[in-house]
């Protein structure tokens, strides 16, 4: 992320979509709190977009993916 900010800034940028931060009054126990304060280190202003969704080419690997995605995830509770 850092080095995408340095190209940025040696480019001229003055925007950087730093994607993936938690709304305004987040709470600060969620997974993404450290990485919505880091962002906050920049004198961010919050922008809500739309979200993103997935492009299904292949349904059967899809549904694949997500059953393993959702094993990883009960793993990763348990860990």
């Amino acid at each position: 992320m850092w080095e995408a900010i340095k190209l940025g800034k040696k480019l001229g940028a003055e925007k950087f979509d730093m994607w993936g931060s938690l709304g305004p009054n987040y709470d600060q126990s969620n997974d993404w709190a450290g990485f919505t304060r880091f962002k906050e280190g920049y004198a961010t202003k919050f922008t809500e977009f739309v979200g993103s969704y997935d492009l299904v080419i292949n349904p059967i690997l899809y549904k694949a993916y997500n059953a393993v995605y959702s094993l990883r995830e009960i793993y990763l509770k348990f860990k």
